[in-house]
């Protein structure tokens, strides 16, 4: 308990011996809880700090497979542009082979 003591109140010296003793625990007790609020400050941010590193992780990874699919999608459209040009000069090429021997087929 600290006593507040006015300018012309008279303490006797065991009673600031006691008050002397009373503000220094309360200041004891005022910095151990800092420090104890300290490293539970200094936890939360490590704990923190682990968990965005988790989340980049899975971020990164994450962007990677969409890299990949997006890739992967890529070489199938070109795939498909391949093979319909492909088909497009073989229907020229036939109708070319057609055209060139429908004379000689007449009793076919």
């Amino acid at each position: 308990m600290i006593t507040l003591l006015l300018p012309n109140q008279a303490v006797s010296d065991d009673q600031q011996g006691n008050d002397h003793q009373e503000v220094h625990d309360v200041c004891e007790l005022m910095e151990m809880r800092i420090i104890a609020d300290t490293s539970a400050l200094l936890i939360f941010n490590d704990i923190v700090e682990d968990l965005t590193r988790f989340n980049s992780s899975i971020l990164s990874t994450q962007l990677k497979e969409v890299e990949q699919e997006n890739e992967l999608k890529s070489m199938q459209k070109s795939i498909i542009m391949e093979y319909y040009a492909a088909s497009e000069n073989n229907k020229k090429t036939f109708c070319l082979v057609i055209q060139r021997i429908k004379p000689y087929m007449n009793g076919v």
